[in-house]
């Protein structure tokens, strides 16, 4: 009797191991007979600059910055997430999961792939991210990790682990631009934010054939807008003043806001070079009566690695004015110089202010 005690009293502690097993969503990837697997490295272009190179005679790879005035050169916080896909059933298209992978370090980025198969490959690249972004526990799990954009489609934070993890899992915010950021307490479906104040990068690869030894290169795009606001003219009364869901102001003071980057809500969309359009909402609220009250919108574009800065002139008195605007790269600023009338209109002076 006491033998069978004791066996039953093991019986649910293996089930609950193997539970959590399948709760990883590891699987094995086996070669057929025709297939073998070759090693693959990655190499990543575009807007960042990264350059690896062997010392001596180790194994060790080092990630050296190429110094650059127009690239951004990695750094050992940045954070990459990767998603592996192939084609499962040799059609030609890499549509199935294969792997993915958490990364701070590109001398990491490994993997196996079978032969016969064509794969294609997607990465974000979150700047400083160790100290953007929030690492904790979340969503129910023991152990700390990080949120969007790096959680996986299980619904569990990824932990840093510098290595590819085979089955049925990706991570499933590489595409989006919703992000948990360090200042949010509880991590949860609805509360990523969709504007974060994080440096974001993505790119692909797609229809690759892998050889042994090879190097998968992914080029990407910086995936963030530049915003600064400055209001002016605000006299006896209280400007509000809003754009989309990522910027808002109340003042009765003339405001000049420094400048500052915002994620995309779509990754995707913005490395696809779509534009964003967000409405301006100003409102104008007299202390010397309301016939002086005053409210307008305005759209304003956003495009990608572009700053565009929005100066807003408080003037009842301003004849209206055509809207007017240039854009250049994140280094410079773009101005839209807009003037709110007595007539609710929102107007801009016919030459921009540059200064």
């Amino acid at each position: 009797m006491k033998k069978i005690f004791y066996l039953f009293l093991l019986l649910p502690i293996v089930t609950l191991f193997v539970s959590c097993e399948k709760d990883n969503g590891s699987i094995d990837i086996n070669p057929t007979s025709e297939d073998e697997y070759y090693q693959v490295s990655f190499d990543f272009g575009g807007d960042i600059f990264v350059e690896q190179k062997q010392l001596g005679n180790t194994n060790t790879t080092t990630t050296e910055m190429k110094k650059s005035p127009t690239l951004a050169s990695a750094s050992a916080s940045d954070i990459y997430g990767i998603n592996v896909y192939y084609d499962k059933e040799k059609d030609g298209t890499p549509n199935d999961v294969y792997a993915y992978g958490v990364f701070d370090n590109v001398g990491y980025m490994n993997i196996k792939l079978l032969s016969g198969h064509k794969y294609s490959f997607t990465c974000t690249l979150v700047k400083n991210g160790k100290n953007d972004l929030y690492y904790g526990q979340a969503y129910r799990q023991s152990y700390p990790g990080f949120c969007m954009p790096f959680l996986t489609s299980k619904n569990i934070p990824s932990m840093l682990e510098n290595k590819f993890i085979t089955g049925s899992v990706q991570l499933s915010g590489i595409k989006n631009g919703a992000t948990h950021t360090k200042d949010i307490a509880s991590p949860n479906s609805s509360n990523a934010n969709s504007y974060a104040n994080v440096d974001r990068y993505y790119g692909e690869t797609t229809n690759y054939t892998p050889v042994d030894g090879g190097k998968v290169l992914i080029n990407l795009k910086r995936t963030v807008f530049g915003a600064k606001f400055i209001i002016e003219g605000v006299r006896e009364g209280t400007l509000t003043a809003s754009c989309g869901s990522f910027w808002n102001k109340t003042t009765n003071t003339d405001v000049t806001e420094a400048e500052k980057i915002y994620s995309f809500p779509n990754v995707y969309s913005s490395w696809m070079e779509n534009p964003i359009t967000e409405k301006l909402n100003l409102s104008f609220k007299s202390s010397i009566g309301s016939q002086w009250d005053l409210a307008s919108t305005k759209d304003i574009v956003f495009k990608r690695n572009m700053l565009t800065t929005v100066r807003i002139v408080v003037s009842p008195d301003l004849a209206s004015a055509s809207v007017s605007f240039s854009e250049e790269s994140m280094d410079e600023d773009n101005f839209i110089d807009l003037e709110i009338n007595s007539d609710g209109l929102i107007d801009t002076p016919v030459t921009p202010n540059n200064n």
